[in-house]
């Protein structure tokens, strides 16, 4: 079994660097390189309030060209989710399954951990460092140290020779220490219904100032109030409790403690019904997402399956008999139109429900004069909700 305990301790050196970024009250730009969605959560989490982040994609050795895009598409939805305010810049790398296939020849058998892996990682690490120094970042690091099968020492020796090279500083890391990999596990799994519940909250501000409901100074309150709840819900220094009825009005108290009245203000030409109905849309909406993600790569899996299988003969039954000889992938193919058709349900539902509540208020609308068009296409509806006491 590989041993991938670090003979440096990392994580110190982290925290001394973000402790002296925290008291020098300003931001590093960072260039962060991204495996995947599962392993990027807890790092964005961890280093967002330090750094102007940039995260980059990049990873050649990713394979079919589904599964990178995929991965992509996942990558996305996590910044969006976990970050609305839209502080981190996504960057998408070439797609270059050629060139890892080339620096990779003959290294088929090589072990987890072995000169395969080196050779994909210094080709990740090297992209990135370019990127970074393309993109004017002070640091470039990796997401890879997350995970408990990764080398540390062996991803940071090789940041720390481009770092030589690209005159760009590497950020050191290992980032499975101090619960990070059990902190990505629970990040991937959460509920997320307060972020679709700040999302929400922040394009409606925004809404009302443009309308000249609110001014831009309170517009501006609010958002960084809102900002400001979401980074220490993230961060663990804001727990979310039972002394609130919901997580609506866990939001409005603590804008309404941290930024004073102009947090009441928020509720302005919304209720808590169209708010809900609107948390819960945007909620489906991402579940739908990703669940068709997972069938697209369910029915490529199935499809691969087939291919191989075309002379592959198995009894086929009918009623608990043998009945006829059919192929494996004869067989296979019936799973794969009931995986299919789910995809097209799914498709019909989102389609169905992508209409925007927001400004239905509590039955028949309101008096103030909203502009639901622009609230709806900010949050990626199709148009709004047609009739106010069905929304």
């Amino acid at each position: 079994m590989m041993n991938n305990r670090s003979k440096e301790n990392y994580q110190k050196e982290m925290d001394k660097l973000l402790e002296e970024i925290r008291a020098s009250g300003k931001k590093p730009r960072l260039l962060l390189h991204s495996c995947c969605a599962p392993c990027s959560s807890y790092v964005l989490e961890y280093l967002s309030p330090y750094f102007d982040i940039t995260d980059f994609y990049y990873n050649p050795n990713i394979s079919p060209e589904e599964e990178y895009t995929h991965r992509v598409e996942e990558l996305q939805r996590l910044i969006r989710d976990m970050l609305p305010d839209g502080s981190v810049r996504f960057v998408e790398g070439m797609y270059e399954p050629k060139r890892f296939m080339e620096i990779s020849a003959g290294l088929e058998d090589a072990p987890e951990g072995g000169a395969r892996c080196e050779k994909c990682f210094t080709l990740r690490l090297s992209e990135a460092a370019r990127a970074a120094v393309t993109y004017g970042c002070d640091y470039f690091a990796t997401t890879l140290t997350i995970s408990p099968l990764k080398n540390a020492d062996l991803i940071n020796g090789i940041g720390r020779r481009i770092e030589k090279i690209s005159g760009v500083r590497y950020l050191a890391s290992d980032f499975k220490k101090k619960n990070g990999y059990r902190r990505s596990i629970e990040l991937s799994r959460e509920y997320d219904l307060y972020r679709q519940d700040i999302r929400g909250s922040l394009v409606h501000a925004e809404m009302l100032a443009k309308q000249g409901i609110l001014t831009e100074e309170e517009k501006n309150h609010i958002t960084e109030g809102l900002k400001g709840i979401l980074r220490d819900v993230e961060n663990g220094s804001l727990k979310i409790t039972d002394e609130y009825e919901d997580i609506h009005s866990f939001v409005e108290a603590n804008l309404t403690e941290r930024i004073g009245d102009d947090g009441k203000k928020l509720h302005t030409g919304r209720s808590r019904n169209d708010q809900v109905a609107l948390d819960m849309k945007l909620y489906v909406r991402d579940e739908i997402d990703e669940t068709d993600g997972l069938l697209k790569t369910l029915l490529m899996t199935i499809e691969r399956i087939m291919e191989e299988n075309r002379d592959t003969y198995m009894p086929g039954f009918t009623h608990l008999q043998k009945a006829q000889p059919v192929t494996l992938a004869h067989h296979f193919g019936a799973y794969f139109e009931m995986f299919r058709r789910d995809r097209s349900r799914l498709h019909d539902l989102r389609v169905r429900m992508n209409t925007c509540p927001l400004g239905a208020g509590a039955l028949a609308g309101t008096t103030y004069p909203l502009d639901r068009d622009d609230t709806a296409a900010a949050l990626g509806f199709d148009e709004p909700t047609a009739n106010s006491m069905d929304s």
